[in-house]
């Protein structure tokens, strides 16, 4: 999940500026700013930066399990928005 985020925040990046939005450089600003912006659950990303800072690990494979779900739900809300854009033309 850790790798995985560093990664869809740099695709975060192009989502805010394809929105008019600056783009913040660093990754945990990026995501926080388009969590915002598209309204999504930031509770998932904060987690995963968290373990990403601390070197800690989710205290059960039940408890990775639902971040890496609420994760992945969040993860297609922006594939759905970056769909729709793609559609009308942008």
């Amino acid at each position: 999940m850790s790798d995985s985020l560093a990664s869809f925040a740099a695709l975060f990046r192009a989502v805010l500026l394809l929105h008019g939005q600056d783009a913040p450089v660093a990754k945990p600003d990026c995501v926080r700013a388009t969590a915002q912006l598209l309204k999504l659950d930031a509770a998932p990303f904060e987690r995963i930066f968290g373990f990403r800072s601390s070197d800690a690990l989710p205290a059960s494979e039940k408890e990775a399990n639902d971040i890496f779900a609420a994760y992945l739900e969040q993860i297609g809300q922006v594939i759905e928005v970056v769909d729709e854009l793609t559609g009308s033309g942008v």
